[in-house]
C-alpha cells in the first residue's frame, strides 16, 4: 500500500520535473501510472485521478506516445467505473489511436483499447458495436498466443456478459466456461478475476433457476473478493447484489433485504448518488419491497432508480425499461392502472431497438 508519505514524495518528485529536465520523466510517469492503477483497483478514485492526470502530463512532456496511450487507458477505466461513459469512450478512442500510430493496428495496446470500448458500449446497450470491438480484441490476443492469455480470458468473460445482455444464454455459458477455465489456469482459483466471472455467471444460472449452484458460486466469490479487494470495491458490491437476488428468488426475504441494503449503502458511499450501478441496486431493493407488499417503501426507491437511469442511461436503455416495468407493477398493485399502462408502453418502445424481451426484465 502507498503510504501518505510516499504519496507526497511522488507529488514533489513530479513537480521537480518541471524544473530539472534531466530527471527520468518516463520512469516517474510509469510509476505514477502503476500507483494510479493500484488506487483504481482499490476504488480510491480521487487518488487515482490525481496520479493518472500527473502521469499524462509527464508522458506528453517527454513525447512518449506509447506511455501516453497506457495512461489514457487507465483514465478511461477510471471514467468507466465511475459511470462517465462518454468521457470513457473518448479516452479509449484516443488511446487506440496512439497505440496504432506507435506500434500497429494489431498491437496489444490497440486490443486493450478495443476491450475498454466494448465495456462502455455494453453498458450503453450498444451491443453490435461492443461485439465488433470484442471480436477484434480477441483476434489480436489469440494471435499473440500464451503471452496474452489473461487478457483473452477477460475478453471471453466480456463476450459472455454481452451474450447474456442479448438473452443468448447457450452461447454465454460456453464463453463463461472458457473464461473460467483459462483464468483459473493462469491466475489460480482464488484470484479476484475468477470471482468476477462467478459473479457475472449468476445471471445465466438465474435464468435457468439454478439457485443452489448460484449461491455456492457467489459465496465463493464473496470470500475471494472480501479478502482480495475489500468491501468497498465495485466487484464486491456487485457480488453482494447478486447474492441478495439469489435470496430474493428463494423467497428468503430477510436475507435478501440485508444483502441488498448493504450493497446499496456501499455503492452510494463509494460510487456516488447518481451512478447507474446504484440505480440497479435500488431497483432490486424496490422489487423486493414490492414482492413483500411494502408499497410505500417500494415507490420512492423505484422512483429514484428510474430518475438516475433516465438521466445517465436514457429512456431507451434496457435497464431503464426494466425499472419502468417494476414501477408499473407497483402502480397496478396500488390501483393506478392508467399510469401503469403508460409506463409499460414507454418501456416497450424503448426495447424495440434491442434484442431483449420484456419478459426477461427481472431484477438483476
Amino acid at each position: 500500500m502507498l503510504h501518505r508519505a510516499g504519496f507526497l514524495i511522488i507529488l514533489l518528485t513530479t513537480e521537480l520535473t518541471a524544473q530539472d529536465p534531466a530527471l527520468d520523466r518516463p520512469g516517474i510517469a510509469l510509476n505514477l501510472l502503476n500507483q494510479g492503477r493500484t488506487y483504481l483497483s482499490r476504488a480510491r478514485f480521487a487518488d487515482a485521478a490525481q496520479l493518472l492526470a500527473r502521469a499524462l502530463v509527464l508522458a506528453r512532456e517527454c513525447g512518449d506516445q506509447r506511455l501516453e496511450s497506457q495512461v489514457l487507458l487507465g483514465l478511461g477505466e477510471l471514467a468507466r467505473v465511475q459511470g462517465h461513459f462518454a468521457e470513457a469512450e473518448s479516452l479509449y478512442r484516443r488511446a487506440s489511436h496512439l497505440a496504432a500510430a506507435v506500434d500497429d493496428t494489431e498491437s496489444s495496446g490497440v486490443a486493450a483499447s478495443l476491450y475498454g470500448l466494448a465495456t462502455v458500449y455494453r453498458q450503453l446497450a450498444r451491443y453490435a458495436e461492443a461485439d465488433k470491438a470484442l471480436r477484434q480484441a480477441v483476434a489480436i490476443w489469440e494471435q499473440a498466443g500464451a503471452s496474452e492469455r489473461r487478457q483473452l480470458a477477460a475478453a471471453f468473460a466480456a463476450m459472455a456478459d454481452l451474450r447474456l445482455d442479448q438473452s443468448r444464454y447457450k452461447e454465454a455459458d460456453q464463453y463463461f466456461t472458457q473464461a473460467l477455465e483459462m483464468t483459473e489456469a493462469v491466475l489460480g482459483p482464488e484470484h479476484s478475476e475468477v470471482a468476477a466471472i462467478l459473479v457475472n455467471r449468476f445471471r445465466a444460472l438465474d435464468h435457468e433457476r439454478r439457485y443452489a449452484e448460484a449461491e455456492a458460486d457467489l459465496r465463493r466469490a464473496l470470500a475471494i473478493l472480501e479478502k482480495a479487494s475489500g468491501l468497498r470495491h465495485p466487484r464486491t458490491m456487485s457480488c453482494m447484489n447478486a447474492l441478495g437476488l439469489v435470496y430474493f428468488r428463494q423467497r428468503r426475504y430477510r436475507d435478501a433485504e440485508e444483502m441488498l441494503r448493504r450493497s446499496v449503502s456501499l455503492k452510494e458511499e463509494v460510487l456516488g448518488h447518481e451512478h447507474p450501478d446504484l440505480a440497479s441496486g435500488l431497483t432490486n431493493l424496490g422489487s423486493l419491497y414490492l414482492a413483500e407488499g411494502r408499497y410505500a417503501e417500494a415507490e420512492p426507491v423505484l422512483a429514484r432508480s428510474l430518475e438516475i437511469q433516465t438521466a445517465k442511461l436514457g429512456l431507451e436503455h434496457p435497464n431503464t425499461a426494466g425499472t419502468m416495468m417494476e414501477y408499473a407493477r407497483l402502480l397496478r398493485a396500488t390501483r393506478r392502472k392508467t399510469e401503469a399502462v403508460k409506463l409499460e408502453a414507454q418501456a416497450r418502445r424503448g426495447l424495440r431497438a434491442y434484442t431483449v424481451d420484456a419478459s426477461d426484465l427481472r431484477p438483476r
